[in-house]
């Protein structure tokens, strides 16, 4: 996993290394928050499994990345939406606001960390450090 990380940060600059690893420390985040704060297990278990779910789907997110890079907008928009405005809208707990925070954050980490870390993917435009 550390290699992985590396070649990202090598491949594809600090500032993706950075998001990437952004994005796992706010799922553990959300689970601790989720269980401390909403008393709910679900985020963290959504996370837990997302994350294996990665792992085993890798290679699938790596083939598939070109057409899972336009759902990343979609994501983040209803991550936004959520955020924002998801008790006011939808009626939905904190809990279940950061249910579905976990599930947007984990598929954005998969697509993102096992995408940029496959050595098949080569950054055509390899940045200077940022």
């Amino acid at each position: 996993m550390f290699s992985r990380f590396k070649r990202i940060r090598e491949e594809f600059g600090t500032r993706l290394f950075l998001r990437t690893l952004f994005l796992l420390v706010a799922l553990v985040g959300i689970g601790v928050i989720a269980y401390f704060g909403a008393d709910s297990l679900w985020p963290a278990v959504v996370a837990v499994v997302g994350l294996g779910l990665g792992w085993l789907l890798r290679k699938l997110i790596v083939d598939s990345f070109e057409r899972l890079a336009a759902v990343l907008p979609v994501a983040l928009f209803i991550y936004g939406v959520v955020l924002f405005a998801g008790e006011k809208l939808f009626g939905l707990s904190a809990a279940g606001q950061l249910l579905v925070i976990a599930t947007v954050t984990v598929i954005v980490f998969e697509i993102q960390f096992w995408s940029l870390s496959d050595p098949s993917i080569i950054n055509l435009e390899k940045p200077e450090d940022d």
